[in-house]
């Protein structure tokens, strides 16, 4: 499947960057950063999606094993139904939010970057609320509120300020959101 092969070459590029990844020194050494691509409504799925699976930030390769599609989130119950050989990334919920507001968004990519989330202000990023946690329908909420509004979606990247170092791209295709969140880092490097 031609998506999962474009997923697995952005994931292991992101991964070498350490925007996705594990760190015993980092977020209580939990994985860090997912990716996911929006998949053919089918059925009773509006918005189903391929995402990565759950913790798998150490494993320096991905297999088409370690994704997983989403075929409904239920914001209201903090539950997403899915198939697949592993459990969905926790941000599973952010993502399918995200697909829900424009069928355009074709993509999205979650990652931790220091770089990006500390220069946010300085770079004018959109940003969600800091009280809204990672993996949380409130997370979720509140990113569809800041994307609600179309100028808030034309840089198609944003800081989640509840969510440590939490760096969201999007875009019409894995690569266009891919290069949104690479020209953010270079310029929060510039900030340096």
């Amino acid at each position: 499947m031609a998506a999962v092969a474009e997923l697995i070459a952005w994931r292991r590029i992101l991964h070498r960057l350490d925007l996705i990844g594990e760190d015993p020194q980092r977020y209580g050494g939990f994985g860090f950063g997912n990716l996911s691509v929006r998949l053919p409504s089918t059925g009773a799925a509006r918005y189903p999606f391929l995402v990565s699976g759950t913790q798998t930030g150490a494993l320096a390769e991905l297999g088409p094993e370690h994704f997983v599609t989403v075929l409904e989130w239920l914001p209201r119950e903090n539950q997403i139904v899915s198939k697949g050989p592993v459990h969905p990334s926790s941000e599973a919920m952010t993502h399918a939010g995200i697909y829900t507001l424009d069928q355009r968004i074709r993509a999205v990519i979650h990652v931790h970057s220091p770089h990006i989330w500390q220069a946010a202000r300085w770079l004018d990023l959109p940003t969600t609320p800091a009280a809204a946690g990672c993996g949380t329908p409130a997370m979720a909420q509140a990113v569809r509120e800041l994307l609600a509004r179309r100028e808030q979606r034309r840089r198609r990247v944003f800081v989640m300020l509840g969510h440590e170092d939490g760096v969201v791209a999007f875009g019409p295709s894995l690569s266009q959101a891919g290069c949104a969140l690479l020209n953010a880092l270079a310029d929060a490097y510039r900030t340096v």
